[in-house]
C-alpha cells in the first residue's frame, strides 16, 4: 500500500487575504491549481483539508478529494494533522503542500521527503532570496547552514524581520506521522504565536528540520499585492 500522501491545507479565513483559496487565477481557483501540481507530483494520494464547503466543493469539482477540518485549527500543520487522523495507518510519510503555492513544480514537491531520509524529523524546502524579499516581513526567512559537502542544510530558525542574509523559505514540509502527531499534542509557542510561523514549533520542541535547496519560483499568495503578481505572471506562464 502507498505509504506517502500530500495534503494541503485550505482554510476560508486567511487572515491576510480571506477566501484566497477561491480566489481566480487563470480562470481556475487558487486551490485547484495547487491540486493540480500535488497530484502531477505523482509521489502519493492527495487530499485538500479544508474548513470550507465551498473550497471542498471546488476540490471536488476539479477531480480532488476534500477532508473536512475544524475551523478552530490556527496553522496549516495542525490542519494537516487533524486530516491525517481520518486516514489509515499506512500513510507514515505525510506532505504538507500549503494551499497559497500555485506555480510549485510537481518534481520539487517530493524533494522534501529527502532530509527525512538524511535522518531529519521534519523535511522542508528552501530557495534564494533576492534583497527586496529580504526586506519583505511577509517572506519568511530560514536561518541555514551546512558542512562542507552536505546536500541537505540545517535550519536553525525562522523569521520574518527584514534581514540581509537567509533563504527564503517555501511552504512545504515533510514529516514522519508521529512527529506530527507530537506536533499537534504540543501547544503552540510564544515565539511561534507572535511569528505566525507553525514551523518555530518542531524546534522548540527540539526536533531537527533539514532543508533541500531548490531553483524554485518564490511566488505564494498571501496578499492582495501577491495575488495581482501571480496573476500577471500566470497571463505569461500559462498562456
Amino acid at each position: 500500500m502507498q505509504d506517502t500522501v500530500v495534503i494541503i491545507p485550505a482554510r476560508y479565513g486567511s487572515q491576510r487575504l480571506n477566501a484566497k483559496a477561491l480566489a481566480i487565477i487563470h480562470d481556475k481557483p487558487l486551490v485547484a491549481h495547487v491540486l493540480a501540481q500535488a497530484t502531477a507530483a505523482d509521489i502519493g494520494d492527495v487530499f485538500v483539508a479544508t474548513d470550507h464547503a465551498e473550497i471542498a466543493a471546488v476540490v471536488e469539482h476539479y477531480g480532488g478529494k476534500a477532508i473536512m477540518t475544524p475551523n478552530t485549527l490556527e496553522t496549516g500543520t495542525d490542519r494537516v494533522a487533524a486530516a491525517i487522523e481520518t486516514l489509515p495507518n499506512n500513510y507514515q510519510n505525510i506532505i504538507n503542500v500549503q494551499g497559497d503555492l500555485p506555480f510549485i513544480q510537481p518534481e520539487e514537491i517530493g524533494k522534501a521527503l529527502i532530509p527525512l531520509q538524511h535522518g531529519y524529523d521534519v523535511g522542508t524546502l528552501v530557495t534564494c532570496m533576492d534583497s527586496i524579499q529580504q526586506k519583505n516581513h511577509h517572506c519568511v526567512k530560514a536561518i541555514i547552514s551546512s558542512q562542507e559537502g552536505d546536500t541537505i542544510k540545517r535550519c536553525h530558525w525562522f523569521c520574518r524581520a527584514a534581514m540581509a542574509y537567509g533563504h527564503y523559505h517555501l511552504g512545504v514540509y515533510a514529516y514522519k506521522r508521529d512527529a506530527l502527531m507530537r506536533f499537534q499534542k504540543t501547544p503552540p509557542h510564544p515565539l511561534e504565536q507572535q511569528e505566525k510561523l507553525e514551523q518555530l514549533r518542531f524546534l522548540v520542541m527540539g526536533c531537527t528540520i533539514g532543508a533541500n535547496l531548490i531553483s524554485a519560483l518564490a511566488l505564494e499568495v498571501n496578499t492582495a499585492e501577491d495575488l495581482q503578481a501571480v496573476r500577471e505572471h500566470a497571463k505569461v506562464a500559462i498562456s
